[in-house]
């Protein structure tokens, strides 16, 4: 009888030792979860999720910029290698010996300078002012598009001088016309690649484009400013 009872004792006190055990790696598996792998989890999702809205964020703000400036300034070259042939090319032309150079417009301001992308001055001024030539000429090409450079003008001066004015509202010469000085050419407009009024002037001088700002500083002896 003491057998069987010691045995039923050690029996009952091996069942409650496993429970025990049982019961201890469940609260340790439990704890570990919620303090370690939980937070663990959660942190690192985090930091996954951080890092795609930082590269959406990145991506946007790139396509953005390309689109606001790169897309734009990429289509205008576009369109000037696609013009290239006729504007850079040099046509001989009898024009007046006494040249004096003028600016296109009076009251402007000028929003956007020379460069790579952008080979041309923007003159900003209210809609519908009238634009003259920078020198006498012959005009040699009238185009009016919905993109790149809009309704424009080229006028051949002679001696490897071309100048283009792009984005008029309206275009008051046709091709071959003489233009002179007062000469009104076109009206201040924001047709093709533009955000407001204003004349986007180009100078091409024996087949190589040019910083009309340079030039009218050189001539006038002073810098080029906005007069408004």
């Amino acid at each position: 009888m003491f057998r069987i009872f010691c045995w039923a004792k050690l029996t009952q006190t091996m069942i409650k030792i496993k429970r025990n055990l049982k019961n201890f790696w469940l609260k340790f598996l439990t704890f570990s979860y919620i303090n370690i792998s939980k937070p663990a989890s959660v942190f690192f999702r985090k930091v996954f999720e951080f890092n795609k809205i930082k590269e959406s964020l990145g991506l946007g703000v790139i396509i953005a910029a390309f689109t606001a400036n790169v897309f734009p300034a990429a289509l205008s070259l576009f369109q000037v290698s696609f013009v290239k042939a006729d504007f850079g090319q040099v046509l001989p032309l009898e024009i007046a010996t006494e040249q004096s150079l003028q600016k296109p417009v009076d009251s402007f301001h000028l929003t956007k300078g020379y460069s790579f992308f952008h080979p041309g001055l923007d003159f900003a001024t209210d809609a519908g002012s009238a634009v003259l030539p920078i020198l006498p000429g012959k005009i040699e090409r009238v185009e009016r598009l919905r993109f790149g450079y809009g309704n424009y003008v080229v006028v051949n001066h002679g001696s490897g001088m071309k100048s283009l004015y792009a984005h008029f509202s309206k275009i008051a010469v046709k091709e071959g016309q003489a233009v002179e000085k007062d000469t009104v050419i076109g009206f201040i407009g924001s047709t093709g690649w533009s955000t407001g009024p204003h004349l986007h002037l180009e100078i091409v001088e024996n087949g190589q484009k040019i910083n009309p700002k340079a030039l009218f500083e050189e001539y006038f002896g002073k810098k080029l400013a906005s007069s408004r």
